[in-house]
């Protein structure tokens, strides 16, 4: 049987996928995913990385919430899971990187059908 209220979540999560997908790859691309096994305050990170420390903060809180980072008490640190993907494909955090180039291109889809330029 159908269910119009499981299609409408089914439908918003599709519109909301951006999301978790940039908070991702501007980590990579930031260097925020550099120190993988050390605990680091947002402070700390923020200072190796040349960034405002709030800015740092509110990244590493969207990480914990996509289960990439674990909090303990004020430091983060990349989780289990993601670490082991990291060690397994050490390339792949060159491939978030170039992900967060294609998110521009995509961005661009509504100027390129409007256009029917690619």
């Amino acid at each position: 049987m159908n269910d119009p209220a499981k299609d409408l979540i089914i439908i918003l999560e599709m519109t909301q996928g951006y999301a978790a997908s940039r908070v991702l790859t501007t980590a990579a691309k930031l260097g925020l995913f550099s120190n993988l096994d050390t605990p680091l305050s947002p402070e700390t990170a923020a200072v190796t990385l040349g960034l405002p420390p709030k800015g740092v903060r509110y990244l590493c809180d969207a990480l914990v919430a996509l289960g990439i980072f674990e909090k303990r008490g004020e430091r983060f640190q990349a989780g289990t899971t993601f670490r082991r993907v990291i060690e397994a494909y050490p390339g792949i955090l060159d491939d978030l990187i170039h992900h967060d180039h294609l998110y521009d291109v995509w961005g661009r889809l509504e100027q390129s059908v409007r256009s029917g330029k690619s």
